[in-house]
């Protein structure tokens, strides 16, 4: 690991404590400072010798969609406890930092899932319009976990999310079981539970609505076998 990238790893457990203690400024402003250096290190990689450039530019990359879907996780954060205008402009720029990080993520789907679920809490009335979008990022993750992700609890709460938007929900349950085999813990559990909340709220009644409130009861059920 090279001196920056070790930086950049210390500034997002910083941003992270400070996350967690309802301080989103001070972790939007560490954040912001982890990028730049990342950028910074994009912008003189053909200084590397050319044995290396690939390598350092999938870490850099890496590191960057990471910061961009933290950043975006900020934003949502706030939108929560916001109303109106104040709330879509959080979600807006919440929005554009998971599209900033999906154009760099590898082997990963946070910032891809994302790209998908925030303009449908922003405006349901897209839904149909994101469908397509949601079959193609169900696709792509199913091959993953086939593969190189299948230990990874995140990857098939994104599978199981993706399934629910694309209507299919004996398939989403089936990810969210595997979901748990793992090794989710509870508050695993509950930040999946949360993400289809804050679905299930923008929502108007009907069959979507009706398929959020079945993943939440069964993670809810999940949560309390692994507790």
């Amino acid at each position: 690991m090279n001196t920056n990238i070790a930086s950049v790893t210390r500034l997002k457990q910083e941003a992270k404590a400070a996350r967690d203690f309802d301080d989103l400024e001070t972790a939007s402003a560490v954040l912001d400072k982890a990028i730049s250096i990342l950028k910074g290190d994009l912008e003189t990689i053909d200084s590397s010798p050319e044995s290396e450039r690939t390598s350092r530019r999938v870490e850099i990359e890496k590191e960057l969609a990471d910061c961009f879907g933290m950043k975006g996780g900020l934003y949502r954060r706030a939108a929560v406890k916001a109303t109106g205008s104040e709330r879509d402009a959080l979600l807006e720029l919440a929005e554009k930092m998971y599209k900033q990080g999906a154009k760099l993520e590898r082997n990963d789907s946070y910032n891809l899932t994302n790209t998908i679920v925030i303009p449908l809490i922003r405006n349901p009335e897209r839904f149909y319009e994101l469908v397509p979008k949601a079959i193609e990022a169900r696709d792509v993750v199913e091959r993953q976990v086939e593969t190189i992700r299948a230990t990874q609890w995140w990857a098939w709460a994104d599978l199981g999310l993706l399934n629910l938007l694309a209507g299919e929900a004996k398939r989403a349950l089936h990810a969210y079981a595997q979901f748990s085999r793992s090794g989710a813990q509870v508050k695993d559990c509950q930040s999946t539970i949360n993400a289809l909340q804050d679905l299930e709220r923008s929502w108007p009644a009907g069959e979507v609505r009706d398929r959020f409130a079945d993943a939440i009861a069964f993670l809810e059920r999940q949560k309390a076998v692994v507790s």
